[in-house]
């Protein structure tokens, strides 16, 4: 190892451990009184962010009791349509946070203040942080809340976290969770991409080899693979099993040896915030696209993740002497389970896989950089950090609609990691209907997707976080109400709650507001089932009563229904 090689290893040894509390061996418990299964894992690739904790089973049900993992105080609630639904945060003496995510509803003494903060600032999303330590402390072992799916949890599960003062995610596998787990089975490998990664432009093609799977966690590619390029990179495949699961989670550590010298490694023991869109660096996004999770092991100019203590020349494989190279990989869970692949890899002229397009562009981006484009018909504006690589950016445009220019914006293919400002050009629109418009885009999928924008100066200007096909849209109609469980002077005396749907055509709800005999209630949003639901309460009264529901979309479109019902 070189003095360069060894400085980069100290430092990413130092960043790794800085964030790492030492406890004693049984300071936290399960958050769980049923066995610790696990169908998701710390850092697992997920399609737009890496997992910041653990997703505990619970037995395919709510209600599960969920404990303190160690004494502290509640310092944030969270309640939200999305993301982690309902959730606690317990900061602990030692200057850790214990995080509880998806839950289907808080005990008794914290469901009602919640439900007090609701009404006050009549909404029931809510972020309330840094909490006094004397409203809710709580000791080991006390009941605080109950799994349950809310927000955008696939099935009932428990999210779990650990974070230190930094409000950087630890995987809790390092903190006593990982002697709960039981796993005995090796990561599976199913092929590996090759990259070349020496071309003066941003065309970078990519072939993927299926891998032969030799038992006993030893995989091999039997024929050398040839390359015309004098920098490869290489990607892995792979995903981590776990004994009485089936679910294919994310793994926790990868080695790459070239000619058995470590020139790779990466290890998911700490994540920043700041950085979790950088999955689409560490990752082949297009891969990522198609629901495969191939580690890149090499590492990209604008990958700013801290997770490679070892990395000679950024990952590359150097192939310019024309030598073969032999390769190998592990690859290994936090148990200790490894797998491991085997290659041999050459720079042949004779073939013709990787030979580079021409690539036409309009301008040279460099990642580390604010970078702007401007012309006739679009401004944009990108931050530092945005790219991933230098950019030989493109932006054409490919037509024009009623309203504006269709401007491509170099290509879907491309990942960014943050908004950047966007400013289309319109024409001319329809007088009265100003605040209807908004800017849209294309996703890599196809859909069209709404990014809202106000009207300034003879632009529609917004914020987006893609590349690809951008204009401007119109949105005139208000989302549509559809009662569930309640009719019009339908008797009710032995329903708990009342629930409706509500669907809008495309910029997407946005206000919710629900009323008992004039009375403002909370009206929960499950935004993931378009589903809204009011807990009888006593504002409900015995006899006849008025639930007026209003909804709106983002571009102001309102739909208000009412209905009487008998209590």
């Amino acid at each position: 190892m070189n003095f360069q090689s060894l400085l980069i290893f100290l430092l990413s040894i130092q960043v790794v451990f800085a964030h790492e509390v030492q406890i004693p061996k049984d300071y936290f418990r399960s958050p769980v009184d049923i066995k610790v299964l696990l169908s998701g894992t710390f850092a697992e690739p997920r399609n737009t962010h890496f997992h910041a904790g653990i997703d505990i089973k619970t037995e395919g049900v709510e209600g599960k009791n969920i404990y303190a993992v160690a004494d502290g105080y509640i310092s944030r609630i969270g309640v939200s349509p999305t993301g982690y639904g309902n959730a606690l945060y317990i900061t602990h003496p030692n200057g850790l946070v214990s995080v509880y995510g998806h839950l289907q509803k808080f005990s008794s003494k914290i469901q009602e203040w919640v439900k007090q903060q609701q009404h006050l600032n009549k909404n029931f999303a809510l972020q309330l942080e840094h909490l006094d330590p004397s409203w809710f402390p709580v000791v080991k072992g006390e009941i605080v809340a109950f799994s349950g799916n809310t927000g955008g949890s696939g099935g009932p599960h428990l999210h779990f976290e650990i974070r230190d003062s930094l409000e950087q995610a630890l995987n809790p596998l390092l903190y006593g969770f990982g002697e709960m787990v039981l796993d005995n089975a090796r990561p599976s490998i199913y092929n590996l991409q090759f990259y070349t990664l020496d071309l003066t432009k941003s065309f970078t093609p990519s072939k993927s080899v299926k891998v032969l799977d030799q038992g006993s966690g030893k995989y091999q590619i039997v024929t050398p693979i040839l390359v015309n390029t004098q920098e490869l990179g290489i990607g892995v495949h792979s995903v981590d099993l776990f004994t009485g699961t089936s679910h294919k989670n994310g793994i926790y550590q990868i080695k790459m040896f070239v000619d058995e010298i470590l020139t790779y490694q990466y290890q998911a023991n700490v994540l920043s915030f700041s950085y979790q869109k950088h999955v689409f660096s560490h990752c082949d996004y297009l891969e990522k696209k198609a629901g495969n999770s191939v580690h890149k092991c090499f590492v990209e100019k604008g990958n700013k993740i801290n997770n490679y203590p070892i990395l000679q020349n950024q990952g590359k494989i150097i192939l310019a002497d024309g030598s073969t190279k032999n390769v190998r990989i592990e690859v290994s869970d936090f148990h200790g389970n490894t797998s491991q692949v085997s290659c041999q890899v050459k720079n042949s002229n004779e073939s013709t896989s990787f030979i580079p397009k021409a690539y036409e562009y309009e301008a040279f981006m460099d990642c580390n950089q604010k970078n702007s484009f401007k012309n006739e018909l679009v401004n944009l504006d990108f931050p530092e950090e945005l790219l991933f690589e230098d950019l030989y950016f493109q932006c054409k445009q490919k037509a024009n609609n009623a309203w504006g220019p269709v401007v491509e914006i170099h290509n879907a293919k491309t990942p960014v990691a943050k908004y950047y400002d966007i400013a289309l050009k319109h024409s001319k629109l329809i007088e009265g209907k100003e605040d209807k418009y908004l800017l849209a885009y294309y996703d890599y999928y196809g859909n069209k997707k709404p990014l809202g924008g106000k009207i300034s100066e003879g632009y529609l200007t917004s914020k987006s976080r893609d590349f690809g096909t951008h204009f401007i849209d119109l949105d005139t109609v208000p989302p549509v109400i559809t009662l569930v469980n309640v009719a019009e002077n339908k008797i009710m005396s032995n329903q708990k709650y009342i629930q409706l749907k509500a669907s809008d055509n495309f910029s997407g709800i946005h206000e919710y507001t629900a009323f008992i005999n004039g009375n403002w209630v909370v009206l929960e949003y499950d935004a993931k089932r378009a589903l809204f639901t009011y807990y009888i309460d006593e504002l409900t009264q015995k006899g006849n009563n008025e639930l007026t529901i209003v909804i709106s979309d983002e571009r102001g479109n309102a739909q208000t229904k009412k209905v009487n019902f008998i209590y």
